[in-house]
């Protein structure tokens, strides 16, 4: 496996550092009121759109792949504030990148 790029490492460090700035920033200044309902309801559409992105429905021709996401992500724009919709979002695809190991690059 050959090693990451400098450049590429120096523009994945910025984009973590800026989304969660983004994060904290959405989650310090919106007044939201999070009752236990309303956490259950995150953990559970993480959890579901979690495990969509981890299993994809492959095509039978060409070489791709579809993934069931956007139905718990939509769900959750739906019914949730938006601090929750950011952490569901954040949530997704930690469970993918430990499962596949991806390369960050191409």
């Amino acid at each position: 496996m050959r090693e990451m790029p400098r450049a590429a490492r120096i523009y994945l460090v910025g984009c973590y550092l800026l989304g969660l700035a983004a994060l904290v920033r959405l989650t310090s200044l919106a007044p939201w009121q999070a009752d236990k309902q309303t956490w259950l309801l995150t953990a559970a559409l993480a959890a579901l759109a979690a495990t969509a992105q981890v299993f994809t429905v492959a095509r039978a021709q060409g070489h791709h792949s579809d993934h069931l996401t956007p139905a718990p992500i939509f769900a959750a724009v739906l019914l949730l504030p938006a601090p929750f919709l950011a952490l569901i979002v954040c949530f997704t695809f930690i469970p993918e990148w430990i499962v596949h190991r991806r390369r960050w690059f191409i």
